[in-house]
Formats: structure tokens, C-alpha cells, sequence
């Protein structure tokens, strides 16, 4: 084993032990097991008594080494193709990567779950490749990783009937269902919903549920701004926002666009939205290229 999963192992193990739920007795330090690193042991009702509510959760550590730690929320990293047929075959793993710098006595601990579904997509078309990149998402206190480990728990067993080579339904193809994400500060379903970057669709059949293979999931809401033009007309507009993971796109309808190409070319258009009010100058001809 490496410096670098050596002193990402202690990290997580770190991290466990500060949590209430999570204990990291059986993280392997210098684990020649393939595949793994030992298991997350998850305490339904706080350790260390057992109550018979226990769960392991498969894991996986690698540590990556930076001159400068990554600013953003994500980071990639190869995972090899023989470790995630593995991890099919088993029902699957959180992965993770500790960010390293190497000039200080600093790291940033990001993890990805790869349960049955996540590994179908992600090997979709690539199963004779060597490694396959993934995204992972920046775990920056312990309640996140009791997060991660709560959702990998309770998707798991909803995902045991997918494996190599079993088709999974498109959730295009479906009209009820539902979705298992994390926590979210967001209040509006529909943004909660395209905003979390772990998320499980599923559908009933037969009264059994049945994950669904879920690609780029955007939802859209409608609401309204009051609009200013020129200090001449005020308004209110219906607008219609549309979320997708890593954009929001807020539309307004052509009414707006048909009062700009009657006033003057230069405008100053004033917005309230959420309580504050947005200035935007633009003219007819930006609008029309924009």
C-alpha cells in the first residue's frame, strides 16, 4: 500500500470515529484484499452497543496527491474495470479518494457510491476498457459520510436483482416512480431533486420495486418576476426555471421580448426575484444574439 492510502485510510478512519453511527474498526489498514478496503460498520442506533440493526458497507480507498488542493466540489479518478465487475457482482461500494497536498499536512476526503445501477451506466458500452473515470463528490463533515452511508444502505437491497448483463427499465419509459436522495437544503422537490448528485429511481411492479437506469434528470418550475423597464412599464412575467445537476436556465416568455423590440435599443431592465432587485442593461441586438 502506498503513502498516499495510507494516510487516506487514516482519514477516514479518523472521520468514523467521530462519528455516532460510524465505526472504522473493520477499515484494513494494508489490505491485500482485491477490490477492497474492509468495510464502514453503520450503527442504526449509535455505537457501540449492538442492537442486531448493524450494516457493513463495502469500501474502497485510494489517495491522490496535489500541489494545490482542488477548490471545486468534484474530482475524477479512474477506477479499473476488473474492481467495478467486482463491485457488481457483490452489490457494490462507496469509493474513495482523498485529495492530498503535498506541501502541507492537509487533505479533502471526496467519495462516490457505486451501487448496482451506477455501475451499469457508468460500464455501459466500455467493458473491455482498463479503467473507467467516475466523478466524486467533495465529503466535507461526518454527517455527509453518515449521509452517504445511510443512502448506500438503504438502496442496496432495493438493487440486488441488477447485474451484468440485465436490462434496467429507462425512467423515459415509466410514469410512476419513486426517488431515494440525500438530504438537500433545497424546500421545492423539483430542485431538490435535480440538484443532488446521489439519486435512485425506482418503479413497482407487482408490488416489488424495480431500480431505474437514471441518465441526466432535469426538472423544471414556473413562477414569476416582476420586470422594470426604463422606470416606463412594471410587470410581472411568468418565468419557468429549469434544473439539471451542475446549471439552472431561467426562460421568459416572448411578451418580454416583444415590449424590448418596441422601446429604445439601450434599456435597463430591473428584476425582482427573491426578494432583491437584479439589473441587467441590454440592447435589442444583444438580445437577439444572446
Amino acid at each position: 500500500m502506498s503513502s498516499q492510502e495510507t494516510f487516506s485510510i487514516t482519514t477516514l478512519q479518523r472521520m468514523c470515529a467521530r462519528s455516532e453511527y460510524l465505526d472504522e474498526s473493520d477499515i484494513h489498514m494494508n489490505d491485500k484484499t482485491v477490490s477492497w478496503d474492509g468495510n464502514i460498520i453503520y450503527y442504526k442506533t449509535k455505537k457501540p452497543a449492538s442492537t442486531g440493526n448493524e450494516f457493513l458497507i463495502p469500501i474502497q480507498v485510494k489517495g491522490k496527491e496535489y500541489n494545490t488542493l482542488p477548490d471545486s466540489d468534484s474530482i475524477s479518478y479512474p477506477v479499473d474495470i476488473n474492481d467495478l465487475k467486482n463491485y457488481l457482482k457483490n452489490g457494490g461500494v462507496i469509493f474513495f479518494v482523498d485529495a492530498i497536498s503535498k506541501t502541507e499536512y492537509s487533505d479533502k476526503m471526496y467519495a462516490k457510491i457505486l451501487l448496482p445501477v451506477d455501475i451499469v451506466h457508468i460500464m455501459k458500452g466500455k467493458e473491455e476498457q482498463g479503467s473507467i473515470t467516475v466523478h466524486l463528490n467533495h465529503v466535507k463533515t461526518v454527517r455527509e459520510l453518515e449521509e452517504l452511508c445511510v443512502l448506500f444502505k438503504e438502496n442496496r437491497p432495493k438493487q440486488a436483482m441488477v447485474g451484468v448483463g440485465k436490462s434496467i427499465p429507462d425512467y423515459d419509459t415509466i410514469s410512476n416512480f419513486t426517488i431515494s436522495t440525500l438530504p438537500t437544503p433545497y424546500m421545492n422537490p423539483a430542485i431538490a431533486i435535480a440538484k443532488s448528485p446521489f439519486k435512485y429511481v425506482y418503479t413497482k411492479k407487482d408490488g416489488i420495486e424495480i431500480p431505474v437506469l437514471l441518465t441526466d434528470l432535469v426538472t423544471a418550475t414556473e413562477s414569476d418576476w416582476l420586470i422594470k423597464i426604463d422606470d416606463k412599464i412594471e410587470q410581472r412575467y411568468p418565468i419557468r426555471h429549469i434544473y439539471a445537476l451542475n446549471q439552472t436556465t431561467t426562460i421568459m416568455i416572448n411578451t418580454i421580448l416583444d415590449i424590448i423590440r418596441l422601446t429604445s435599443l439601450i434599456l435597463n431592465i430591473y428584476c425582482h426575484a427573491g426578494g432583491r432587485e437584479h439589473e441587467a442593461i441590454l440592447s435589442v441586438e444583444d438580445w437577439k444574439t444572446a
